[in-house]
């Protein structure tokens, strides 16, 4: 969704020139950091608060390192 919205402004900014840029580009630019402030405090809940983690992956590169 965020590649969609960022296409789109560029599209708007790349075809319109300097118009597009308030208050649509300023609009569609607050949306998509507004999108990437929200994917990332998702992504630190699952990682911190629900233990979401690769474990397995973990567990094979110390047995790698420990052999070497």
């Amino acid at each position: 969704m965020l590649v969609l919205i960022q296409i789109w402004n560029w599209y708007l900014r790349h075809s319109e020139g300097a118009v597009a840029v308030l208050p649509t580009g300023l609009i569609l630019s607050v949306v998509a950091v507004l999108l990437m402030l929200f994917t990332g405090w998702m992504g630190w809940q699952m990682v911190y608060h629900v233990a979401v983690s690769d474990e397995a992956g973990r567990k094979t590169a110390s047995a790698n390192r420990s052999r070497t």
